[in-house]
């Protein structure tokens, strides 16, 4: 499963996190939560410069098809 979380750091600026989450049990998906930072709006944007970080982990557990819990830590 792939996962985008959009949210605000301590200063109110807008933060985006990422993760690719893994079948870890039945209903339990688990992975690496990564963020991205480099150039916002370019009309090219040149890979060196954008950066990929280790931000914490993120889990999701399924109660079942309409509802889910997420979980998660940053910069533990």
């Amino acid at each position: 499963m792939f996962a985008t979380w959009f949210t605000y750091d301590d200063d109110r600026a807008p933060l985006w996190f990422a993760a690719e989450l893994h079948l870890v049990s039945p209903s339990v998906y688990s992975g690496n939560l990564i963020t991205v930072t480099g150039p916002r709006s370019t009309p090219c944007v040149r890979p060196r410069t954008v950066v990929e970080s280790a931000a914490g982990t993120m889990s999701v557990t399924f109660a079942d098809a309409s509802h889910a819990t997420m979980s998660y830590t940053v910069g533990a």
